[in-house]
């Protein structure tokens, strides 16, 4: 019902508003639709980029596509597609654009996996005396083990909760605010992607502590207790 005021090659024009929409092939441009015979007067352009074409109630599906098909075909400019291969299609894209996050994940997981390997491998080497005087006192060797893995696991525990806290809370920021600029989605609450952030963290940490607690276990007593 609000009126929209656009730039026209013949001036500006007042339209009016009938209804807001939305779709992923325009999400980078604000665009306006407006009907055929309206851009023509309008806007003097008569070249159309989509034709959307709904079948009469009761027609022969297949006898469509066939008819419509052979006469596309003397427009190669045009590409012909039906609902469902439009939707495949949609959906292959959106897997391609998901593709590019997931590498994204990986090449910050895997410093993140380094680092944590490397926190642990100097917090052994800095506690080799104290290590010794474990094993002195009576510690086994698996016990020394569990201790190293203990702490990677309780590194990884405090990592992985404040990356969950701070996806979340970025997460419903960035849906509020594409529901700002106009592109309404509904938030849904991350569970599943929570219980693989919460599973690779935790695995990541018990193979961060394999070397590390393997080296821990296998220190030699007399040698370590002589360590500076």
């Amino acid at each position: 019902g609000d009126s929209l005021t656009l730039d026209t090659p013949t001036g500006e024009r007042d339209f009016r508003v009938l209804t807001i929409g939305n779709d992923y092939l325009n999400a980078k441009l604000p665009t306006v639709y407006v009907s055929q015979d309206t851009l023509m007067e309008d806007f003097g352009v008569g070249t159309n980029v989509a034709v959307l074409i709904n079948a009469s109630p009761g027609a022969s599906k297949a006898a469509v596509k066939n008819r419509l098909s052979r006469f596309i075909s003397d427009y190669p400019q045009f590409a012909f597609y039906d609902t469902e291969s439009l939707r495949t299609i949609s959906e292959e894209t959106f897997a391609q654009s998901f593709a590019i996050f997931y590498v994204l994940i990986a090449v910050l997981a895997i410093p993140s996996f380094i680092a944590l390997l490397n926190t642990l491998a100097i917090s052994v080497l800095a506690r080799t005396r104290e290590l010794g005087m474990l094993r002195a006192v009576g510690s086994t060797r698996s016990q020394v083990g569990r201790m190293v893995l203990a702490e990677s696991l309780l590194l990884a525990s405090v990592g992985v909760l404040f990356g969950v806290l701070g996806g979340v809370a970025l997460g419903y920021g960035m849906v509020l605010a594409m529901n700002a600029f106009g592109y309404v989605s509904p938030y849904f609450f991350p569970w599943s992607g929570i219980v693989a952030a919460v599973v690779i963290g935790v695995g990541a940490a018990i193979l961060a502590a394999l070397i590390p607690a393997r080296s821990a276990s296998r220190l030699n007593v007399v040698e370590a207790l002589h360590f500076e």
